[in-house]
């Protein structure tokens, strides 16, 4: 299907009010490098059908605020068709060409009124201010890149305590006008040296609120030349040439995904011409293309390798395949080129059933949402019924080419986060476990005895430094088992461990199969005779085996310690966390009003955990 014809059945979808297929048809174009022109058509069905997109459940609005210092408008037109893709319609705020200073400084500036949640500093090279001169020293190139960030990040402080704004900053592209040719990287007062060395200073300060999105990075990918095209900026002062605002935003999209919790969790794989060339039920294992032996077959061997490296950092890996099981596993147990295991593979959905329903088992198996799945596969035709029927979940369309798989999938950022974590390194195995846990209990023991046989052990304690990206990411992206969804990030945690009357509690557990790390956290206040859980948050990995009942052993014994009369739970009520409300009762809280769950200390009574604590 043609581009054109894409859009006139995103059209289609709309005038009949499909909102959630239209998305799904959005989220496929927005696999392509779309034309401003292609932008604009998309943009005009946006505007037409508004009233249908507001009134939709499906959709999110969110208010954004761009403040460039060059001209913004195909970073506007992008992101409004693209943030519409991930079922966000934007209300934007675009300052006037230049003035992000004085919007900022100016607290009657119609940013303020505007009161946006998001402001992108849409900033270029042209807007560093001052340059070393040739044969400055170390130290006062130093304090020009100390000064250049300086100026960006009183900004940013200033919007944060303000308005509670989450910011976006650019990083800058390497200079094309340094004039030292092939020494610019080696002298240290070199345009492009100082350029890197300013980068490194924003980067260094983005925590929290403040995050990088790297033009540096999408510069280098498209290169320099073409990124940034004089006659754009001297004709209508565009930062970077209009073709690219599609690339722009979806590495924009991918950094909003990781600020507001909702970044990709799983990658699903197909395996016949996906993993390898052929099909293994035909060509037989001596058959199939994988490996040096021919240049197809590498090009495979490199996406299973790319596939290995995802896990490795924290991505859920599960097959969708129509095969025999016995065949498929064959390729993973015996072929000598094929460097994923079975164990890679969290769930191994292998039948002749249809692949969306199989999306739907993968999702239940893994106790995560569809829409933290991203299905890739090589077949136009699966593609196109998997967003029929399931249209939350993420599709990428492969196509025939091995060599591009990497890139169609890195290009869309769907699984960019805030930070990288030691826990990350240990998920997808934990989900292998939770796998055995889930076979081992199927096999009908007594569930008390089950659990013992678990051998688990947890260690909670008081939130200390090296936990805060770890638990921020537990804040960011915890759906289910979270009791008011408030998205804490690194700074706001701190504050509850600094707050004598406050706390952080952080939880790790272990069990024979596996060492999960931390995976629940539990933010309250001491109030009155009251201890207030303000917000509780625990990985899905861990539901049912009674850490719910150890912690709040420990709350109890915290509630004691203090004198405290009442344990409180904030609750607030979203159509993922529903069960919450069941383990809230079952742990002796009542429900007292809208958001807000009570226990009464002395009536309470330490709960039977087959959780061992460790002091």
């Amino acid at each position: 299907m043609s581009i054109r014809e894409q859009i006139d059945s995103f059209s289609g979808r709309l005038e009949t009010g499909q909102v959630v297929e239209a998305i799904g048809e959005l989220s496929s174009l927005c696999q392509l490098e779309l034309s401003v022109s292609d932008l604009q058509k998309l943009e005009r069905q946006i505007f037409k059908h508004e009233e249908i997109l507001r009134n939709s459940d499906a959709i999110k609005s969110v208010r954004f605020a761009i403040l460039g210092g060059y001209t913004t408008q195909p970073i506007e037109l992008a992101l409004r068709v693209f943030l519409l893709s991930e079922g966000v319609l934007p209300t934007l705020y675009v300052s006037d060409y230049d003035t992000y200073k004085m919007e900022v400084l100016n607290e009657a500036s119609g940013l303020y009124q505007f009161n946006a949640e998001f402001v992108l500093f849409a900033t270029g090279l042209r807007n560093l201010n001052e340059y070393p001169d040739a044969f400055e020293s170390a130290e006062e190139v130093e304090r020009l890149a100390e000064q250049a960030v300086g100026e960006l990040a009183s900004l940013w402080e200033k919007l944060v305590v303000k308005a509670g704004a989450k910011i976006v900053q650019h990083d800058f592209e390497k200079p094309r006008d340094g004039g030292l040719g092939r020494l610019e990287r080696s002298v240290h007062w070199s345009r492009s040296s100082f350029v890197e060395l300013v980068n490194e200073k924003l980067w260094s300060r983005a925590e929290g609120d403040v995050q990088i999105l790297s033009v540096a990075d999408l510069a280098s990918q498209v290169g320099y030349e073409s990124w940034f095209e004089p006659k754009w900026y001297y004709h209508s002062k565009h930062g970077f040439s209009p073709r690219h605002a599609s690339r722009y935003a979806r590495a924009f999209v991918g950094l909003y995904r990781a600020f507001s919790g909702g970044s990709k969790k799983c990658l699903v794989v197909d395996l016949d011409n996906t993993l390898w060339g052929g099909v293994i039920g035909d060509d037989g294992l001596a058959g199939i293309r994988l490996g040096p032996e021919s240049a197809e077959g590498e090009a495979y061997y490199d996406f299973c390798c790319y596939l290995k490296r995802l896990r490795a950092r924290g991505v859920i890996l599960a097959v969708n395949s129509k095969n025999e099981p016995k065949i498929a596993e064959e390729v993973f147990t015996s072929h000598p080129a094929m460097p994923l295991d079975l164990s890679d593979f969290s769930v191994f959905c292998c039948n002749w059933a249809d692949k969306g329903g199989n999306l739907s088992q993968i999702a239940d198996e893994l106790n995560i949402g569809l829409d933290s799945l991203v299905m890739v596969d090589d077949n136009p035709v699966e593609c196109a019924q998997i967003r029929d029927s399931v249209p939350k979940v993420a599709v990428v369309e492969l196509g025939s080419d091995p060599a591009e798989f990497i890139r169609l999938i890195e290009r869309r950022h769907f699984f960019d986060q805030m930070s990288v974590t030691e826990e990350d390194s240990a998920r997808a195995a934990s989900y292998y476990a939770t796998r055995k846990v889930k076979e081992a209990n199927a096999s009908g023991a007594d569930l008390g005895e089950f659990l013992s046989s678990l051998v688990m052990s947890a260690e909670i304690r008081p939130a200390v430094t090296d936990d805060l990206p770890r638990l921020e990411q537990l804040m960011l992206k915890t759906n289910q088992f979270n009791l008011t969804t408030k998205r804490y990030l690194s700074q706001d945690l701190r504050g509850f461990m600094q707050d004598a009357d406050r706390f952080c509690l952080t939880v790790t557990l272990k069990d024979k199969f596996s060492f999960y790390g931390i995976i629940s956290s539990v933010v309250g206040r001491f109030e009155g005779n009251a201890l207030v859980i303000d917000n509780w948050v625990m990985s899905c990995r861990v539901f049912s085996r009674t850490l719910e009942e150890a912690i709040f052993n420990y709350i109890r014994a915290l509630a004691g310690s203090k004198a405290c009369e009442r344990i409180n739970a904030e609750f607030v009520q979203t159509e993922r966390n529903g069960v919450v409300p069941p383990v809230l009762a079952r742990l002796g809280f009542a429900a007292a009003g809208e958001s807000l769950w009570e226990c009464n200390y002395e009536s309470s009574k330490e709960l039977e955990t087959h959780i061992k604590l460790n002091s």
